[in-house]
């Protein structure tokens, strides 16, 4: 299996993630898809070049890394608030080492007032352009409010950012979004969805094919992202990639089969971006609707990935919590219509969460993870070779857990 990913593919998957977490954690509508749009124009009357007009696209839509796995984050929605960097701060450290590496810092100062005083000791130009751009846009996109008609919304828009002239932006930026601002077409524009959607997918230099250590790299962050959703899966997504590129080998996978169940591996939650924290750490086992709500994580998993990845791999990241007996979901796969890679990354899945601790439990010992595991077996729920292999190999599977905390945390 050749693994080949468009990078636009990823721009989808990242628009997909933002739009979630709007709509679900902020209560806004497309913020991010409309901080991307606006940056765009800003960069277009400011003359940059497509290449760089692309990456305050990208800029655009993932300004808020930093805010996205913790939730509703009050700094975010004040805007005269002063203490604004923490969420910055944590956005840069997502990005640096990664493939957006280069867009650290303009994360770091994305709310850098223009006036100085800021906390990266930046002030007026210092302040990197792409920073000062995405802050306009930021606090344009906040206060455009989807419960009035687009073209009500203008004077009110404009004026809080011709307030915040020479103190909180750069007045050239300021000048410029008033050229913009103009034009019916650009309200109207913020105010579709669809449209601002389409708006977003015509610009030319987001088709790039990524090599396979790329898409790996990608996936870290998101697994990140992810993780640091509830304070009990700090690293989760990157153990199970851990533990599954080594049972992987024991298989006798090659090289790239091992590489795509690393992918799968780091991805393979990326469906609880969707699920409220408060279920996710809740001490005590779930109702029913919350249940529900967890079961939700797989299908979107699915829906957002098969865009962007190879069937294989969406199908071993999606399908992991199917069951041989057909009682697993979303899509009640059983059998043979189970792989042996999307076997395997169950029962990882299940090892790994054995083995944490967890909002209503410490992590079970070696004897309690076995006894689960083999009573999986025979209710014929999930492999017996892929059980047999983790518990053959237990001790080495912990110390490559372990590495893997040690590493992240120092």
């Amino acid at each position: 299996m050749t693994i080949k990913v468009n990078f636009f593919n990823f721009f989808n998957l990242i628009k997909n993630m933002f739009s979630a977490f709007d709509a679900n954690e902020l209560g806004l509508n497309k913020h991010h898809w409309k901080v991307a749009y606006v940056s765009y124009l800003l960069g277009d009357k400011l003359g940059l070049t497509e290449f760089e007009k692309n990456d305050l696209i990208y800029l655009g839509m993932i300004h808020d890394i930093g805010v996205l796995p913790w939730g509703k984050d009050e700094q975010l929605i004040n805007f005269f608030e002063e203490e604004e960097f923490e969420h910055c701060l944590r956005g840069y450290n997502f990005l640096k080492n990664t493939y957006f590496d280069q867009y650290a810092p303009v994360i770091l100062s994305h709310h850098d007032h223009f006036k100085g005083k800021n906390k990266t000791g930046l002030a007026g130009k210092e302040i990197p352009l792409f920073s000062r751009i995405i802050y306009l846009a930021d606090r344009v996109a906040f206060f455009f409010q989807d419960n009035m008609h687009p073209l009500l919304v203008k004077d009110k828009v404009v004026e809080k950012i011709v307030s915040g002239k020479n103190i909180l932006f750069d007045p050239e930026i300021v000048d410029v979004f008033l050229v913009v601002a103009e034009t019916e077409d650009f309200w109207l524009t913020l105010g579709d969805g669809d449209i601002l959607n389409q708006c977003l997918n015509i610009h030319p230099g987001q088709h790039r094919w990524l090599e396979l250590d790329e898409v790996i790299n990608i996936a870290q962050l998101f697994a990140k992202i992810i993780d640091h959703k509830s304070h009990f899966t700090f690293y989760h997504s990157q153990l199970i990639a851990e533990v599954a590129k080594f049972a992987g080998e024991i298989f006798g996978f090659n090289l790239e089969e091992r590489k795509a169940l690393e992918v799968a591996g780091l991805l393979h939650d990326l469906g609880k971006l969707t699920v409220p924290e408060e279920i996710l750490e809740k001490p005590a086992a779930l109702s029913r609707e919350e249940f529900s709500v967890i079961k939700q994580h797989t299908f979107y998993t699915y829906y957002w990935l098969i865009d962007v990845f190879p069937e294989e791999i969406v199908r071993t990241a999606a399908f992991h919590h199917e069951k041989l007996d057909g009682s697993g979901y979303p899509f009640k796969k059983k059998g043979e219509e189970i792989s042996l890679q999307e076997r395997l990354l169950g029962v990882v899945d299940m090892f790994v969460a054995l083995t944490e601790d967890r909002p209503y439990r410490k992590g079970l010992e070696y004897r309690e993870v076995k006894e689960i595991l083999l009573n999986e077996v025979r209710a014929n729920r999930i492999d017996r070779e892929c059980v047999k292999i983790l518990l053959d190999s237990y001790p080495e599977i912990i110390t490559r857990m372990q590495k893997v905390l040690e590493t992240e945390e120092g």
